[in-house]
């Protein structure tokens, strides 16, 4: 008898976790936890976390706020002449409440401040026509890409349809 009971609860908790529906191209905003500058990427350690809950229709939350966002970062530093530094940042995936793997795509792109006509007019201009010395204005290098803390990308989208136990 308590075997027939047991069944036919552990059946009745079944049939009432229905899956919802995460659709393809659903919005997911993400949020910097920690700053990310070009000249140091060593200690990038994916800070990015999902900024607000994910529901669905009937408002039952698919993707929690905070969930940690897996991204890859590839990054150039800022080098002479005035060639600016970046920072590409491309979201690949996140788990849902049910730890389903969500599949994510979107990318940030950020530059540093471009001062190669700027390091080109001094060094060449002045170094060529008045001082000589000026020509190592040549070195100066371009602004560093920085993302800040707590910047929030909305550019970040589901790749695929996916059913989920919500809770």
């Amino acid at each position: 008898m308590k075997k027939i009971a047991f069944f036919l609860s552990v059946l009745c908790i079944g049939l009432s976790a229905t899956a919802q529906t995460l659709p393809n191209n659903t919005q997911v905003p993400v949020q910097f936890t920690s700053e990310l500058s070009s000249k140091d990427t060593s200690t990038f350690s994916s800070g990015i976390v999902v900024a607000t809950d994910v529901k669905d229709n009937a408002g039952k939350i698919l993707i929690k706020a905070g969930t940690p966002v897996v991204a890859t970062l590839t990054s150039k530093k800022a080098r002479g002449v005035g060639r600016p530094g970046m920072l590409e940042v491309e979201y690949v995936s996140t788990k849902a409440v049910d730890g389903t793997l969500i599949k994510l795509y979107g990318k940030t792109t950020q530059e540093g401040e471009n001062r190669k006509g700027k390091v080109l007019g001094v060094g060449l201009g002045v170094g060529l026509t008045v001082l000589w010395p000026m020509l190592f204005y040549l070195c100066k290098k371009g602004g560093q890409a920085v993302i800040p803390a707590g910047m929030i990308v909305t550019g970040v989208f589901t790749l695929g349809d996916y059913n989920i136990y919500a809770q």
